[in-house]
Protein backbone atom coordinates (compact mmCIF):
# COMPACT_ATOMS: atom_id res chain seq x y z
CA UNK A 1 0.00 0.00 0.00
CA UNK A 2 1.36 3.34 -0.97
CA UNK A 3 1.94 5.59 2.06
CA UNK A 4 0.45 9.30 2.31
CA UNK A 5 2.45 11.92 3.99
CA UNK A 6 1.29 16.09 4.60
CA UNK A 7 3.79 18.56 4.49
CA UNK A 8 2.76 22.34 5.00
CA UNK A 9 4.20 24.81 3.44
CA UNK A 10 3.68 28.71 2.67
CA UNK A 11 2.67 30.29 -0.33
CA UNK A 12 6.06 31.41 -1.62
CA UNK A 13 7.05 27.58 -1.34
CA UNK A 14 5.13 26.78 -4.10
CA UNK A 15 6.75 27.05 -7.56
CA UNK A 16 10.23 25.99 -6.20
CA UNK A 17 8.65 22.99 -4.65
CA UNK A 18 7.13 21.82 -8.39
CA UNK A 19 10.21 23.02 -9.71
CA UNK A 20 12.09 20.78 -7.94
CA UNK A 21 9.69 18.19 -8.45
CA UNK A 22 9.81 18.55 -12.12
CA UNK A 23 13.33 18.30 -12.19
CA UNK A 24 13.44 15.06 -10.05
CA UNK A 25 10.97 13.35 -12.09
CA UNK A 26 8.34 13.58 -9.95
CA UNK A 27 4.43 13.72 -11.10
CA UNK A 28 2.22 15.91 -10.15
CA UNK A 29 -1.10 13.63 -9.27
CA UNK A 30 -3.51 15.89 -7.76
CA UNK A 31 -3.92 19.88 -6.74
CA UNK A 32 -7.30 19.82 -4.59
CA UNK A 33 -8.70 22.36 -2.09
CA UNK A 34 -11.63 22.77 0.62
CA UNK A 35 -12.82 25.12 2.95
CA UNK A 36 -11.93 24.21 6.54
CA UNK A 37 -14.34 24.22 9.73
CA UNK A 38 -12.50 27.31 10.66
CA UNK A 39 -13.57 28.69 7.49
CA UNK A 40 -9.93 28.97 5.64
CA UNK A 41 -9.25 27.37 2.76
CA UNK A 42 -7.10 24.69 2.24
CA UNK A 43 -5.13 23.88 -1.24
CA UNK A 44 -3.12 20.43 -1.59
CA UNK A 45 -0.33 19.67 -4.27
CA UNK A 46 -0.18 16.17 -4.16
CA UNK A 47 2.97 14.58 -5.91
CA UNK A 48 3.52 11.07 -6.38
CA UNK A 49 7.01 10.08 -4.32
CA UNK A 50 7.45 6.76 -4.38
CA UNK A 51 7.11 4.82 -2.07
CA UNK A 52 4.99 7.44 -1.15
CA UNK A 53 2.21 10.01 -2.01
CA UNK A 54 3.13 13.19 -0.54
CA UNK A 55 0.81 16.58 -0.14
CA UNK A 56 1.89 19.65 0.12
CA UNK A 57 -0.39 21.92 1.85
CA UNK A 58 -1.02 26.16 2.34
CA UNK A 59 -3.76 27.59 4.21
CA UNK A 60 -5.57 30.63 4.17
CA UNK A 61 -4.23 31.38 0.94
CA UNK A 62 -6.83 32.72 -1.90
CA UNK A 63 -4.37 34.20 -4.59
CA UNK A 64 -1.09 31.62 -5.35
CA UNK A 65 1.17 31.34 -7.95
CA UNK A 66 0.22 29.02 -11.00
CA UNK A 67 2.42 25.96 -11.57
CA UNK A 68 0.73 25.06 -14.87
CA UNK A 69 3.46 26.33 -16.61
CA UNK A 70 5.64 23.89 -15.73
CA UNK A 71 3.35 21.09 -15.02
CA UNK A 72 1.20 21.78 -18.00
CA UNK A 73 -2.20 20.13 -18.49
CA UNK A 74 -2.32 18.65 -14.99
CA UNK A 75 -1.97 21.52 -13.39
CA UNK A 76 -3.90 23.95 -15.54
CA UNK A 77 -6.80 21.85 -15.42
CA UNK A 78 -7.13 21.35 -11.82
CA UNK A 79 -6.30 25.03 -11.36
CA UNK A 80 -8.95 26.26 -13.79
CA UNK A 81 -11.19 24.40 -11.69
CA UNK A 82 -10.71 25.87 -8.11
CA UNK A 83 -10.74 29.12 -9.80
CA UNK A 84 -14.69 28.28 -11.01
CA UNK A 85 -15.33 26.32 -7.47
CA UNK A 86 -14.22 27.99 -4.51
CA UNK A 87 -12.67 31.67 -6.58
CA UNK A 88 -8.99 30.77 -5.87
CA UNK A 89 -6.97 32.92 -8.47
CA UNK A 90 -3.88 31.82 -9.42
CA UNK A 91 -1.57 34.34 -11.11
CA UNK A 92 2.39 34.14 -12.47
CA UNK A 93 1.26 32.56 -15.83
CA UNK A 94 3.87 33.77 -18.79
CA UNK A 95 2.72 34.36 -22.33
CA UNK A 96 3.23 30.90 -23.41
CA UNK A 97 1.30 29.24 -20.19
CA UNK A 98 -1.58 31.12 -21.26
CA UNK A 99 -1.55 30.45 -24.72
CA UNK A 100 -1.16 26.64 -23.71
CA UNK A 101 -4.08 26.80 -21.33
CA UNK A 102 -6.14 28.54 -23.91
CA UNK A 103 -5.36 25.67 -27.00
CA UNK A 104 -6.30 23.18 -24.09
CA UNK A 105 -9.49 24.90 -23.83
CA UNK A 106 -9.99 24.81 -27.22
CA UNK A 107 -9.51 21.40 -27.97
CA UNK A 108 -11.94 20.39 -25.04
CA UNK A 109 -14.76 19.45 -27.66
CA UNK A 110 -17.54 18.96 -24.76
CA UNK A 111 -17.06 22.59 -23.96
CA UNK A 112 -17.00 24.38 -27.27
CA UNK A 113 -20.05 22.28 -28.07
CA UNK A 114 -21.99 23.32 -24.96
CA UNK A 115 -21.70 26.92 -24.91
CA UNK A 116 -21.80 27.11 -29.23
CA UNK A 117 -25.13 25.64 -27.88
CA UNK A 118 -25.88 28.05 -25.78
CA UNK A 119 -25.22 30.69 -27.84
CA UNK A 120 -27.27 29.49 -30.53
CA UNK A 121 -29.95 28.21 -28.55
CA UNK A 122 -30.03 32.61 -26.73
CA UNK A 123 -30.25 33.49 -30.21
CA UNK A 124 -32.86 31.60 -31.71
CA UNK A 125 -35.15 32.69 -28.69
CA UNK A 126 -34.30 35.93 -28.72
CA UNK A 127 -34.96 36.24 -32.58
CA UNK A 128 -38.30 34.58 -32.33
CA UNK A 129 -39.81 36.91 -30.76
CA UNK A 130 -39.49 39.12 -33.66
CA UNK A 131 -37.63 42.34 -34.30
CA UNK A 132 -38.98 44.82 -31.78
CA UNK A 133 -40.05 42.65 -28.80
CA UNK A 134 -36.95 40.45 -29.67
CA UNK A 135 -33.74 41.96 -31.30
CA UNK A 136 -34.69 45.80 -30.18
CA UNK A 137 -35.21 44.62 -26.08
CA UNK A 138 -32.73 42.30 -25.71
CA UNK A 139 -30.53 45.21 -27.05
CA UNK A 140 -31.78 47.42 -24.77
CA UNK A 141 -30.43 45.16 -21.86
CA UNK A 142 -27.56 44.20 -23.38
CA UNK A 143 -25.92 47.57 -24.11
CA UNK A 144 -26.56 47.99 -20.60
CA UNK A 145 -24.67 45.07 -19.36
CA UNK A 146 -21.48 45.83 -21.67
CA UNK A 147 -21.92 49.64 -20.39
CA UNK A 148 -21.51 48.05 -16.84
CA UNK A 149 -18.95 45.55 -18.04
CA UNK A 150 -16.83 48.28 -19.73
CA UNK A 151 -16.70 50.27 -16.25
CA UNK A 152 -15.80 47.83 -14.59
CA UNK A 153 -13.13 46.87 -16.81
CA UNK A 154 -11.80 50.08 -17.19
CA UNK A 155 -11.99 50.65 -13.11
CA UNK A 156 -9.87 46.95 -12.50
CA UNK A 157 -7.54 47.73 -15.49
CA UNK A 158 -6.90 51.57 -13.87
CA UNK A 159 -6.20 49.94 -11.04
CA UNK A 160 -3.66 47.69 -11.78
CA UNK A 161 0.53 48.86 -11.45
CA UNK A 162 2.01 50.80 -14.80
CA UNK A 163 -1.85 52.03 -15.33
CA UNK A 164 -0.37 55.70 -15.40
CA UNK A 165 1.94 54.45 -18.31
CA UNK A 166 -0.57 52.32 -20.10
CA UNK A 167 -2.87 55.13 -20.01
CA UNK A 168 -0.53 57.83 -21.44
CA UNK A 169 0.47 55.39 -24.09
CA UNK A 170 -3.42 54.85 -25.13
CA UNK A 171 -3.92 58.44 -24.90
CA UNK A 172 -1.38 60.78 -25.80
CA UNK A 173 -0.59 60.77 -29.86
CA UNK A 174 2.76 59.85 -31.28
CA UNK A 175 3.67 62.04 -33.88
CA UNK A 176 6.86 60.91 -34.42
CA UNK A 177 5.91 57.12 -35.11
CA UNK A 178 2.85 58.32 -36.91
CA UNK A 179 5.14 60.28 -39.70
CA UNK A 180 8.02 57.92 -39.73
CA UNK A 181 8.08 54.05 -39.11
CA UNK A 182 11.03 52.30 -37.63
CA UNK A 183 13.06 52.25 -40.56
CA UNK A 184 12.98 56.46 -40.54
CA UNK A 185 10.73 56.13 -43.69
CA UNK A 186 7.90 58.54 -44.15
CA UNK A 187 4.58 56.91 -43.87
CA UNK A 188 2.26 59.52 -43.34
CA UNK A 189 0.28 59.09 -46.08
CA UNK A 190 0.22 55.20 -46.01
CA UNK A 191 -0.83 55.86 -41.76
CA UNK A 192 -3.95 57.84 -43.31
CA UNK A 193 -4.76 55.21 -45.75
CA UNK A 194 -4.97 52.46 -42.93
CA UNK A 195 -6.46 54.33 -40.78
CA UNK A 196 -9.80 54.85 -43.82
CA UNK A 197 -9.62 51.19 -44.15
CA UNK A 198 -10.39 50.87 -40.39
CA UNK A 199 -12.77 53.27 -40.13
CA UNK A 200 -14.44 51.52 -43.41
CA UNK A 201 -14.08 48.29 -41.71
CA UNK A 202 -14.93 49.57 -38.38
CA UNK A 203 -18.44 51.38 -39.22
CA UNK A 204 -19.13 48.41 -41.54
CA UNK A 205 -20.11 50.65 -44.60
CA UNK A 206 -19.79 47.31 -47.13
CA UNK A 207 -22.79 45.39 -45.37
CA UNK A 208 -24.88 48.19 -44.44
CA UNK A 209 -25.23 48.19 -40.80
CA UNK A 210 -25.22 52.14 -41.33
CA UNK A 211 -28.31 52.48 -43.16
CA UNK A 212 -29.93 50.28 -41.15
CA UNK A 213 -28.99 52.60 -37.89
CA UNK A 214 -30.07 55.39 -39.90
CA UNK A 215 -33.29 53.98 -41.05
CA UNK A 216 -34.33 54.78 -36.79
CA UNK A 217 -33.48 58.30 -36.96
CA UNK A 218 -36.59 60.29 -37.83
CA UNK A 219 -37.59 62.56 -40.75
CA UNK A 220 -37.41 65.38 -38.11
Amino acid sequence: MQGYREVQITKDDIVPTALKMKHDGVFLAMIHAYIQTDGQVRVSYEYAQDPELVAYYVVGETVLPSVSDIYDTSASWPERELNELLGLQFEGLDTAGVADAFGAMQQDVGIQLLFMGIVVALGMAVCSKGLKNGVEKANKAMMVCLLALLVVLAARAMSLPGAAEGLKFYLVPNFHNLMYDAQGNFRLFRAIYDAMGQSFFTLSLGIGSMAIFGSYIGRE
